[in-house]
């Protein structure tokens, strides 16, 4: 906690307001922590929320959309959804992966003067729509292989 063990200061409180993780803990023990994604909204200066939600197996990877959300105070909500059935480590790291997307949409929609929901469809497009040797994927990936050992998004 920022001020004390026992006191949550103002960005804690804002991160607990404007973001959504799931109420209920993994198929696998875990949480997904909403301090610890809000801290990490903070540190990276997302300026549109973050949603989590838990799939159990229709996708056996995350994923990543920026929507528009009316609902939101900046108009868009990053959606991000993560297995329940992976070990600790895994959604951690997907997390990470997954939280770097949403990263890259801010980033496309501030240099290229667009909304953050035309990243996906603009800069996949430039690759076939593939994930193999897609180098928005490859960022994605060193971004989490940097972050999830030192930093847990999850309790």
């Amino acid at each position: 906690m920022s001020q004390s063990d026992n006191e949550l200061s103002l960005d804690d409180i804002e991160a607990l307001v404007s973001n959504k993780v799931p109420h209920t803990v993994s198929k696998q023990g875990w949480i997904v922590d909403p301090l610890e994604l809000g801290r990490a909204c903070k540190a990276y200066k997302l300026e549109h929320p973050v949603r989590v939600r838990f799939t159990s197996g229709r996708r056996t990877w995350g994923t990543h959309r920026t929507k528009h959300d009316s609902n939101s105070p900046t108009g868009y909500t990053h959606w991000i959804t993560l297995s329940q059935v992976w070990t600790r480590e895994k959604a951690n790291h997907t997390l990470w992966h997954e939280f770097f997307h949403c990263m890259q949409a801010e980033d496309f929609a501030r240099k290229e003067g667009r909304r953050p929901t035309a990243f996906y469809h603009e800069a996949y497009s430039q690759t076939g729509y593939a994930y193999v040797d897609n180098p928005y994927e490859i960022a994605c990936e060193k971004f989490a292989e940097r972050q999830a050992p030192k930093w847990s998004l999850l309790s």
